[in-house]
């Protein structure tokens, strides 16, 4: 099964404040592991909108993650797009983004930054 035939999961605000993991369909889901990265994957400093992208072999996902605050403007709110695979490229990741979470692309006031492309 290719990484495009799993699930990618949004993590972060959707509609309104409160962070939540969910489907390309917006539908919640309750993967404690990847919830419990909350606010772990992103920055050090707290720069708006400069994105890390991240592995996790132990859970086989990649993860984009910036803090983000176009719905949440309190201090950690962040979001993160989690890839189902480890070796998925930024540039699927990307991709899938613009496919599967276009609302939140939409929202963001300019293009994320990544800090470590080659990663």
């Amino acid at each position: 099964m290719s990484p495009e035939e799993k699930t990618w999961y949004y993590f972060g605000c959707v509609d309104s404040v409160g962070h939540r993991l969910v489907d390309r369909n917006r539908r919640s889901h309750y993967h404690d592991e990847l919830i419990n990265l909350d606010g772990q994957l992103c920055t050090e400093d707290t720069a708006l909108y400069r994105a890390v992208l991240t592995r996790l072999p132990h859970l086989n996902y990649s993860a984009l993650a910036w803090w983000d605050q176009t719905v949440d403007r309190r201090p950690g709110s962040n979001s993160i797009i989690f890839a189902p695979s480890v070796e998925c490229t930024l540039e699927s990741i990307r991709t899938a983004m613009t496919r599967w979470f276009p609302w939140v692309e939409a929202r963001l006031p300019k293009p994320l930054i990544v800090l470590n492309p080659n990663q």
